[in-house]
């Protein structure tokens, strides 16, 4: 798909009218927009509908906003497809995602790829909240809210979106939220969203709630979760004031719509409910952990936590999780291992923990011990990313070419999987250099920068290593093939990241 000329400039235009802001203008500039096609056609198309989730997925990433984690991704993951698969439309495309940022909110686009940020997962109080917000946007999608109109009107708001999204990118880059421009482009960003009916309509909220709680009663949850989350939401809204959430701006909540959610959860009580799912509260933890800039922020943040009662006994066993997490990260692994047994006692079985202990071993320089625990959970589970990747890790650090040697092996066999992971390729390049294979290293390296949406990068990368003459036959025709995926990847972001290399 190439670029529509109108599209990219009135992004640009539009954000930087509004804003008078370089920052913002920027971060707008590095979103390559779709070309949608003429007025001949009516809807988006599924390869259309694609290249938006990707464009999310690649901007995020770069912009280093995706929390990439196999345990959090797998939970979020298998939540968002337990909900999919008790909703109206269970065989359309869906992906879920965590992003670390502490706002409220959470947001699906066409193409139905859906995110929760880490400040909102935060603030539920169980697994029922948190999947009340996934129903609601699960029922945006499977509904069409964001493609019922004219193909002018999906045209003009599809920029919009991405604006926003340039101005999330904008602040996690470094744009000073205290300060009076920070502030101007949080306050004017969240008024493009109203000004430009990228808002649901209160028709397609109430839809959406109604849909939404459906698929929750019927996914085994307590129906409540969305009448109490909305309740925690309006509190908010009174503390905030006036600059309320990003979810409420994009959602709009009233008195009304609560007391329908409640009217409508009480007449889908007396079957049994699911409990609430223990890995939430470890999920939770897990996400407050690795949402934070550096894990002795974190440690704090838990320590001041760890002086207040829990509310039940999953939440407690939780927090002493996530306490274990950090300590492992911050170079106290004998206390992450003192803290993690009476948890392993009453919980033997639990994959988090195990995962956990691992880590903290080698966290405590016991090697032997780490590598076992590893080696016994991967022969459990071979496909196992979680265990993958610290484990391939931990090999890399060894003083033993034979361990990178197995690192390596692990790698390769994990991409034949999982072939479109930066943080695999990354470990490959590692591994390879470690090993003193420099071409395989640069080429590994080459493909993190393709993934992360970094493509002059990655062709320049190979276009170097093509001088080179120590190339063998199986060598150049895979870095040929590269090369050719690379430039027929995305030709006008290509142009673009070379004209900004050249500035």
């Amino acid at each position: 798909m190439h670029v529509s000329k109108w599209m990219k400039k009135g992004l640009i235009v539009f954000l930087c009218s509004l804003l008078n802001l370089q920052q913002l203008a920027w971060a707008a500039e590095q979103i390559r927009l779709p070309d949608f096609g003429n007025s001949a056609d009516s809807m988006l198309t599924g390869q259309q509908l694609d290249e938006i989730a990707r464009i999310y997925l690649r901007e995020l990433r770069k912009n280093d906003l995706l929390l990439e984690d196999p345990l959090v991704e797998e939970y979020i993951q298998n939540l968002g497809f337990s909900l999919v698969s008790h909703s109206e439309k269970p065989n359309l495309r869906f992906q879920f995602h965590v992003l670390k940022s502490p706002v409220v909110n959470a947001f699906a686009t066409p193409g139905g790829f859906i995110a929760a940020f880490s400040g909102l997962i935060d603030m539920a109080d169980n697994e029922a909240e948190l999947a009340s917000v996934l129903a609601h946007e699960i029922a945006h999608v499977t509904q069409d809210h964001m493609l019922r109109s004219t193909e002018r009107t999906i045209k003009a708001n599809l920029p919009v979106m991405l604006g926003m999204l340039a101005i999330l990118i904008a602040g996690a880059s470094g744009l000073d939220k205290s300060s009076n421009a920070g502030m101007a482009a949080v306050i004017a960003g969240q008024g493009l969203l109203q000004q430009n009916q990228i808002n649901f309509t209160r028709d397609n909220e109430y839809e959406a709630d109604r849909i939404g709680i459906r698929t929750l009663y019927q996914s085994g949850y307590d129906p409540m979760g969305m009448a109490a989350f909305f309740g925690k939401m309006q509190r908010l809204e009174r503390n905030y004031g006036k600059e309320v959430p990003e979810l409420l701006r994009t959602h709009p909540l009233s008195t009304n719509r609560i007391a329908e959610a409640k009217i409508r959860a009480a007449q889908m009580q007396g079957d049994a409910l699911k409990k609430d799912d223990r890995r939430f509260h470890f999920a939770q933890e897990r996400i407050r952990a690795l949402s934070q800039e550096t894990p002795g922020k974190a440690y704090q943040a838990f320590i001041a936590r760890a002086n207040q009662p829990a509310k039940n006994e999953a939440q407690a066993a939780a927090l002493q999780y996530g306490l274990a997490l950090l300590e492992s990260r911050t170079r106290k692994g004998a206390a992450a291992l003192q803290r993690l047994q009476p948890l392993l006692a009453a919980d033997p079985g639990n994959r988090w923990l195990q995962l956990a202990e691992a880590e903290a071993l080698a966290s405590a320089g016991k090697m032997p011990e780490a590598r076992q625990a590893y080696a016994s959970l991967l022969q459990r589970n071979p496909d196992d990313l979680a265990v993958i990747l610290p484990y391939a890790a931990l090999l890399l650090e060894q003083d033993n070419p034979g361990d990178w040697k197995k690192s390596r092996a692990l790698i390769r066999s994990a991409l034949a999987d999982f072939p479109d992971r930066p943080d695999l390729y990354r470990l490959l390049g590692r591994a390879e250099h470690a090993l003193g294979h420099d071409i395989n290293a640069t080429m590994a390296d080459a493909q993190v920068n393709f993934l992360n949406g970094n493509l002059y990068q990655a062709v320049q990368t190979l276009k170097a290593l093509k001088k080179q003459q120590d190339l063998n036959y199986y060598q150049r025709s895979k870095l040929e093939a590269r090369l050719k995926q690379y430039r027929e990847a995305d030709p006008e972001l290509m142009k673009k990241q070379q004209r900004q290399d050249k500035h």
